[in-house]
């Protein structure tokens, strides 16, 4: 009965730390050298298919700029205009040539960011051999005290323990749904920070070449490497995200909180319940991080 309780909450806590372990090596690791490398070099197979059209997009919008800036300039000042405006184009031509090293440039320094905070492993995984669940169940006494010809008595302890079995199972099947939904969502946001700038990476010398463009184009193109800068960081956000919440949930004791004497004995279905919520708080805590930091990077960079 027992290792049947605990094979549930084992299934459970697997289903968690595979997921939490995959996800923490995909917030770690590096475009340019990980294991990301294919889907990087993929990348930039398709940036250098693009990189065609920055001439003529930024040609189309210099002219633009032209008709739009030196037309209205005062007569004396519209070669000073024309030069500055010149000299912009040519500095973005060279750089739309440069382009893809730059941004290599710019994801090595993110992942050095990265590797200081992520001291390695994975963080956030349950210890599916020895965790407060199964050391509960270890020591869950199933036997009937003796009340002598009290009959009430007896049938208070067997309906105790039949319950306390039940929360056992019941939770750990409940365990499973929730460690499992969680994962997913922490498996969601790790997939998306590796593929959200791989997406946007290929355009980037079309919007180099917007940017030709005074006005709205510049702003835009601003935005662009903000957003850009914020999904390279986003592997140290989130694995900062990850060791706070594994040192906030083995920092605060839950069980202490509901119980004065969580070893004694007695009041094994509320000890049932505590113990359970607080090991699955590890994957809620985390989880539940992960998609404030993933939400507060998108409002920090924009």
């Amino acid at each position: 009965m027992r290792e049947a309780m605990k094979a549930i909450f084992r299934a459970g806590y697997a289903i968690w730390n595979a997921m939490i372990g995959l996800s923490c090596d995909m917030f770690a690791d590096s475009y340019r050298n990980g294991k990301a490398s294919s889907l990087y070099n993929t990348a930039g197979d398709i940036f250098g298919k693009i990189a065609g059209c920055t001439i003529p997009i930024a040609t189309l919008f210099f002219i633009i700029a032209i008709y739009k800036t030196v037309s209205s300039t005062p007569p004396e000042q519209q070669a000073r205009k024309f030069l500055l405006d010149t000299l912009k184009y040519v500095i973005i031509l060279y750089i739309s040539s440069q382009l893809w090293n730059i941004i290599g440039y710019i994801m090595d320094f993110a992942s050095g960011i990265t590797s200081a905070i992520n001291s390695g492993g994975a963080y956030g995984q349950i210890d599916t051999q020895n965790n407060a669940v199964l050391t509960s169940i270890d020591n869950l006494d199933l036997s009937i005290g003796s009340h002598g010809l009290n009959i009430g008595a007896y049938i208070l302890d067997a309906l105790a323990i039949v319950i306390t079995i039940l929360v056992y199972f019941i939770g750990g099947l409940a365990s499973i749904v929730i460690l499992g939904a969680t994962g997913l969502t922490v498996i969601g946001v790790a997939f998306e920070r590796i593929i959200k700038p791989l997406v946007i990476l290929p355009f980037s010398t079309i919007v180099l070449g917007i940017g030709a463009c005074a006005g709205e184009g510049e702003r835009m193109m601003w935005h662009y490497g903000k957003s850009l800068l914020a999904l390279a960081l986003s592997g140290a956000f989130m694995i900062t995200a990850v060791q706070l919440g594994n040192a906030m949930f083995t920092t605060y004791d839950i069980t202490g909180y509901f119980m004065k004497d969580p070893t004694a004995t007695g009041n094994d279905i509320v000890k049932a319940l505590v113990t359970i919520v607080q090991v699955d708080m590890t994957a809620i805590i985390i989880s539940g991080l992960l998609k404030s930091m993933d939400s507060l990077v998108a409002k920090v960079f924009g």
